[in-house]
Order: C-alpha cells, then sequence, then structure tokens
C-alpha cells in the first residue's frame, strides 16, 4: 500500500477548487467581452418602394406582429431602406459582425427578395436570393465586414453610413412585418482597459405595436434617440441620464403614460370611485322643526319610520298609536294642556251644568213625603 503524505493529501484537497475559480473567471472575463446592440428603424433611407398597410413604414416593421403591421410589394426590383440610429459601442470594442434580420412571407406564390444594403440610389448590395413560405419567417444576414469594404469600424456603428433593408427579386407580392439589425461586438477587456465600459445602459420602454393602445416591452440603449424608439409616435419612455451627464426629456411620460408604463405596458383597468352616501344627523326627532329637537314636544307626535312631528288636533280621532317605541306617551300634564284657554273654560262650565241638571232631575223625580 503506497503511503500518502499530509503535502501530498493537502494538494490534492485544493487543486480541484482552484481549477473551478479559475473557470469561473475565464468564464466571467468572456461573458462580459461578448456583447451584442438591437437596433430598429428609425426614418426612411434612399429607396423608398415599399408600402405599409396601416402607418408610418418604421411602425410597420419595429416587431414582429404578423400581419397586423406590415410593408409589401409585388414589383419586380422594388427596394425599401430604413436608416438606423448609432448602436452606441464603447471606445476600444472591436465589431466583429453587423446581421441584418428580416421576417418576410409570401403573399403570391414564387415571391422572393433579398436582403439589402445600400448606401445611395447606384451604391447598394444585396445578399442571396430568398425563396418565402407561407407563414412568416425570420432571415438572416450575416455581414462579419462591411460589404462596401473593409472591416466594420466603430465610427460606422456609431453613426452609420450604411442603410440596410429588403429588395423584391420577383414580380409577386412578398410581405415584410419586421426589419432590424444587430451589432456584435467583443469590449475590452478589463485588464487592458480599467475605464472602459461594457454594454451601454438600457431602459425599460413601452414600445407601441399594432396601434389600438397596444404595447410590448423593450430594453434599448440609452442614448440620444433611444435605438430609433424615440421616432415612434406612440411609444411611452422615462426620462434618463446618458452619456457625459446628457438627460432625455421622456416621450409620452404623461400621468396616463407613467401608469401604462408602471402596469408592465399593459392598460390598467379603470375602477370607478364609489360615491359615498350621505349620513344623517343622528338625534334630531323633528327635522320639519326649527332647531334640533332631542325629544318629541309636548302636544306632538311622529309616526314611526319618520323624523316628522304633528301636532294633536282638537276633536278629531287620535292619532294611530306607534308601532314601537318612536313617539311620547302623553300623561295628564300633557292632556290637560292641549287645546286653547276658550275651550278650556268651556268644557269646565259645560260639566257643572250637567252635574247641576243631573241633581235637579233627581230630587224632582223622588216621592213626597
Amino acid at each position: 500500500m503506497r503511503k500518502v503524505t499530509s503535502s501530498q493529501f493537502l494538494s490534492k484537497i485544493f487543486i480541484v477548487p482552484a481549477l473551478v475559480f479559475l473557470l469561473g473567471i475565464l468564464g466571467f472575463v468572456f461573458s462580459i467581452s461578448a456583447a451584442q446592440q438591437t437596433l430598429a428603424p428609425n426614418s426612411i433611407g434612399n429607396y423608398n418602394e415599399w408600402s405599409a398597410n396601416t402607418g408610418t413604414k418604421m411602425a410597420a416593421v419595429a416587431t414582429n406582429d404578423g400581419d397586423t403591421t406590415r410593408i409589401e410589394n409585388d414589383d419586380n426590383n422594388d427596394r425599401q431602406s430604413f436608416i438606423f440610429p448609432g448602436a452606441g459601442i464603447p471606445a476600444g470594442s472591436t465589431i466583429n459582425s453587423v446581421t441584418l434580420s428580416v421576417v418576410a412571407k409570401k403573399d403570391q406564390d414564387n415571391a422572393k427578395i433579398k436582403l439589402l444594403a445600400e448606401k445611395g440610389p447606384s451604391d447598394r448590395s444585396t445578399g442571396s436570393e430568398i425563396t418565402l413560405n407561407d407563414s412568416y419567417t425570420q432571415h438572416n444576414r450575416v455581414m462579419s465586414t462591411n460589404p462596401f469594404g473593409g472591416v466594420w469600424t466603430l465610427a460606422e456603428v456609431n453613426s452609420w453610413t450604411v442603410n440596410f433593408g429588403v429588395e423584391n427579386s420577383a414580380a409577386k407580392r412578398a410581405r415584410v412585418t419586421q426589419i432590424y439589425i444587430v451589432v456584435d461586438y467583443t469590449a475590452p477587456s478589463p485588464s487592458a482597459s480599467p475605464t472602459a465600459t461594457s454594454e451601454p445602459d438600457k431602459v425599460t420602454i413601452c414600445h407601441a405595436a399594432g396601434g389600438s393602445g397596444n404595447y410590448v416591452q423593450n430594453e434599448p440603449a440609452k442614448t440620444g434617440d433611444v435605438g430609433g424608439h424615440d421616432g415612434h409616435e406612440e411609444d411611452i419612455i422615462p426620462p434618463f441620464e446618458y452619456g457625459d451627464g446628457q438627460n432625455y426629456p421622456g416621450k409620452n411620460w404623461d400621468a396616463q403614460g407613467q401608469a401604462i408604463w408602471e402596469n408592465g405596458c399593459q392598460i390598467p383597468d379603470s375602477t370607478p370611485t364609489p360615491t359615498p352616501t350621505p349620513t344623517p344627523t343622528p338625534g334630531d326627532l323633528c327635522t320639519n322643526l326649527e332647531g334640533f329637537q332631542g325629544t318629541i314636544p309636548d302636544g306632538m307626535y311622529v309616526n314611526q319610520d319618520s323624523t316628522v312631528c304633528n301636532a294633536f288636533q282638537y276633536g278629531g280621532p287620535p292619532p294611530p298609536p306607534p308601532a314601537g317605541p318612536t313617539g311620547q306617551i302623553l300623561g295628564a300634564t300633557t292632556l290637560g294642556a292641549t287645546g286653547t284657554a276658550e275651550e278650556n273654560i268651556f268644557l269646565a262650565l259645560f260639566a257643572l251644568g250637567s252635574l247641576l241638571a243631573g241633581t235637579g232631575v233627581r230630587k224632582l223625580a223622588a216621592p213626597k213625603r
């Protein structure tokens, strides 16, 4: 049996964690070095021969929403190109490639397109001819070098002189629902340039998709034109700071826009505010009398479920008794006070006369002795 020394044992224990740590560091370095920037068109290029089914052509190809928003054409060699915003790639980065992506389908059999790069009416480059399918399919043209010569430079991708788009290569109707480009680059390593920044900061916006108040979340780079979205009329963009202390003021950032943005780019449900029910002042038993009545005044009554006090009427039928505790039980003092003074004197004289008359009649009817 081979004997293992303590030093050999310790070296075996620490060798595996050290390798894992080293691999993690390498993975981190590579992950922060490679990056991509996706850009949507913000204006029309040198060719403008396709038509949009609704709104602007930039909005029509901003998102992959099928036939909801699209551009289309059925004439051979008709072209549609777009200008794209600067990519905002940090200094010291290396541009690996620029990819033009087009999501398209045929509307007539044998419809074909080519993916277009152009710098003017007589200076253009197209990729291979593409035969379109019945359903929308993404087609890519990866350009590792500038099709007009040389490698891609930071100056080019941050301020484009090349425009991108699509060309109809058959006299059949083709439809395109989305066009965008992706700039793939490698940021400078931290060791080579400690102050270099990685991928530019991004801002969450609500991109208008297809009209009718529909929005989708998007995260373009924090640049002056917000990755082209500043040119979209209905996009909701919050204010933010970018570059060297520059400020973007926001777009459609009113109360309604903020409510949609804070609700994940969904229009919030409107809940009506309930109308408060007025509460009557408790305790006033006779609301028809001036002032506050904590008790029912003498000589008056109130019906059940009512706050209107009525006076007893002389000679009339008594009011119906209340069904509950509402009202007041009248005592001798209260009844004695009911009516006017003349009526009370008359009643007293009438009672006295009746008593005397009764006494005289009994004496006359008695037999004489």
